[in-house]
């Protein structure tokens, strides 16, 4: 029994694959007060190659895409590139009101990873990924707090 343990270990390590995630969201949430013209996020770059980050937000469907995404919030800067070691303030602002003010509202904070190019190794083929990271924009009304 603890020999088949160990065998479905290994094999589960051996099927890992590695990831170069230097893009790093500071906190776990984003929220944002009524109260509050605006809301902030850190992001960095911990990596050793510049990247490009892009940033949005919307209420939940992962596969929408940006031109149908209607959310009363906007992002600035949406687009930055990070230099290694770097960082920037991303400033969540408020553009239309109409949500309930009996209670909180859930929406998506996105920020995707762009690598730069990787340059090809004598002709060898290369996969690259664009990461995203997600977490959870909550809009509190005033009385909320």
């Amino acid at each position: 029994m603890k020999s088949k343990s160990w065998l479905a270990a290994s094999c589960l390590l051996m099927m890992m694959a590695c990831a170069d995630a230097a893009l790093l969201v500071g906190g776990t949430r984003v929220i944002f007060d009524q109260q509050h013209a605006q809301a902030t996020v850190q992001i960095s770059n911990s990596g050793q190659r510049p990247l490009l980050a892009q940033m949005w937000i919307d209420r939940g469907n992962e596969g929408a895409r940006l031109d149908e995404i209607d959310v009363p919030f906007a992002i600035t800067p949406t687009v930055v590139r990070l230099e290694p070691g770097k960082g920037q303030t991303v400033r969540v602002l408020q553009i239309a009101n109409g949500m309930p003010a009996d209670r909180e509202s859930l929406f998506w904070f996105n920020a995707l990873e762009v690598p730069p190019r990787a340059e090809q190794a004598h002709g060898g083929q290369i996969m690259e990924f664009a990461l995203r990271t997600r977490m959870k924009l909550f809009y509190r009304p005033r009385a909320c707090e």
